[in-house]
C-alpha cells in the first residue's frame, strides 16, 4: 500500500481511543519535571486525587522517556503507528483539547478520543482567516533546533546539567530556511568540570532573528 504524503493526510480524522492508567510514580515525575515539588496531588495525597492538568502531557505521550506507564498508549504512539513516515515533517502539528471537569484518581484507567485537526500552524487558509499570510510553524520549533545544536555540541551530558533560555523575537514562516548559531561567550569552573555559556540564535533566510537566548553545559 502506497504511503500517503503530508498533503494527502485527511484532516479532521479520528484515530481512535487511547487508554491511560496514571500511577503515583508518573505523577511525581511530572511534578519534578515542572519544578513543582507539591506532587500535583489535590487535598490529602493519601486519597490519590490528581490535578487534571497532568493529563495535558500524559495523554499525548504517556510512555514518557524513563518510565513506561501501565496500559499506556498515547496520542503520539497512535499517530506514529499509522503515519510514522510523517513524524519528522516540519509543519506537522498536533494539539490536545480537553475540558477538565473533575480531578482523577491514581490507578483508575482513563480513556480519551484522538482526532487530527487543522489550525493556523498547518493550514494556509486558516492562517489567512487569522490575519496571517500563510501557515505559521510553532515557535517551539526554534527551541527544538537550538536544543539539537546544544546536544550535538555538548554531547548527551547536556541532558544532565545543561540549560537553555530562549526568547522568541520573530515569527517563523512556511518554507523559511533557518540558520542555528551558537557562540561561546563565557566559561567558569564548576566542581571538577567547566561550564561553557553560549549565545544562541535562530535566523531566517531574510536575515531576521526569530529566536535569541543563552545556553550552557558542562565540559571536562
Amino acid at each position: 500500500m502506497k504511503e500517503i504524503t503530508f498533503e494527502e493526510l485527511e484532516v479532521p480524522q479520528d484515530l481512535g481511543i487511547v487508554e491511560f492508567q496514571p500511577v503515583e510514580e508518573s505523577v511525581k515525575k511530572f511534578a519534578y519535571a515542572v519544578e513543582d515539588e507539591t506532587g500535583w496531588f489535590l487535598g490529602d495525597p493519601k486519597e490519590g486525587w490528581v490535578h487534571p492538568v497532568f493529563l495535558s502531557n500524559y495523554l499525548w505521550w504517556p510512555e514518557g522517556f524513563y518510565l513506561k506507564e501501565p496500559c499506556a498508549v498515547g496520542h503520539f504512539t497512535m499517530f506514529e503507528e499509522k503515519y510514522g513516515h510523517l513524524i519528522r515533517y516540519p509543519f506537522l502539528h498536533a494539539k490536545t483539547f480537553a475540558d477538565f471537569i473533575n480531578p482523577f484518581r491514581i490507578d483508575k484507567k482513563l480513556q480519551a478520543e484522538v482526532r487530527l485537526v487543522e489550525n493556523f500552524h498547518t493550514h494556509d487558509e486558516i492562517a489567512k482567516e487569522d490575519g496571517l499570510g500563510e501557515a505559521v510553524p510553532q515557535g517551539l520549533m526554534s527551541y527544538g533546533y537550538l536544543s539539537e545544536m546544544c546536544t550535538l555540541f555538548f554531547g548527551n551530558r547536556w541532558a544532565n546539567g545543561g540549560t537553555l533560555n530562549v526568547n522568541f523575537v520573530g515569527m517563523l514562516r512556511k518554507n523559511d530556511l533557518l540558520t542555528v548559531r551558537g557562540k561561546v561567550k563565557e566559561k567558569a569552573p564548576e566542581g571538577s568540570k567547566v561550564r561553557l555559556v553560549l549565545e544562541v540564535s535562530v535566523e531566517n533566510d531574510r536575515g531576521e532573528l526569530v529566536a535569541v537566548g543563552t545556553a550552557s553545559g558542562l565540559v571536562d
